[in-house]
């Protein structure tokens, strides 16, 4: 269930949301290690968003998740489904464009946003491995030639922050996020 909401004429427009999934009959192993459709989890949480233009030529997108999974019933029941999910998740993007008629500048755009996710586990038998939060800063350049022809260059993770996107055991599935990276984009239209 949500509410989606236009404010100053169509400028700014804003989510919010409140998701709740159960999902029954999931396979949990038994006594005898044979997998059988017992499990029930829930995932919960709200989703906030707002886009829009704060003034002539400057947007902004910025967004919040909150998530919380839980095993319902069976062996798990209390704990956590998915701990490997970031609990809180936080995302704000800005990009400005200039504006002035027969300056060099105009068309030139500037951008950036952060990436914030809290800090998330994945549990293996009795362990727990353990993953703490990050942000990641993300920078735009980007130039309009003209009306058909522009370039954006892109440079993701500008920290080169190490960190994981996600962790599974004490022997696989622990992947690194992206390390800083960058993008040129050209753009022709006809």
């Amino acid at each position: 269930v949500g509410f989606k909401g236009e404010f100053f004429d169509g400028a700014l427009n804003g989510t919010v949301a409140y998701f709740h999934l159960t999902d029954e009959n999931r396979a949990q192993q038994d006594t005898n290690g044979n997998y059988v459709a017992l499990g029930e989890v829930e995932a919960r949480g709200v989703e906030m968003e707002i886009a829009g233009e704060l003034l002539p030529n400057w947007q902004l997108q910025a967004g919040y998740t909150y998530t919380e999974t839980e095993y319902v019933n069976g062996s798990g029941a209390g704990s956590v489904f998915s701990p490997y999910t970031p609990e809180h998740q936080v995302q704000i993007w800005t990009d400005y464009t200039f504006r002035e008629a027969d300056a060099w500048w105009d068309g030139l755009s500037v951008g950036g946003g952060v990436k914030i996710y809290s800090d998330f586990s994945a549990v293996s038998g009795s362990t727990t491995i353990e993953a703490p939060g990050y942000e990641v800063v993300d920078l735009q350049l980007g130039y309009e030639f003209n009306e058909n022809f522009s370039a954006k260059l892109r440079v993701n993770n500008l920290f080169d922050q190490k960190y994981y996107a996600r962790v599974g055991s004490t022997s696989v599935f622990n992947f690194y996020g992206e390390e800083r990276n960058a993008m040129l984009t050209l753009k022709a239209k006809f």
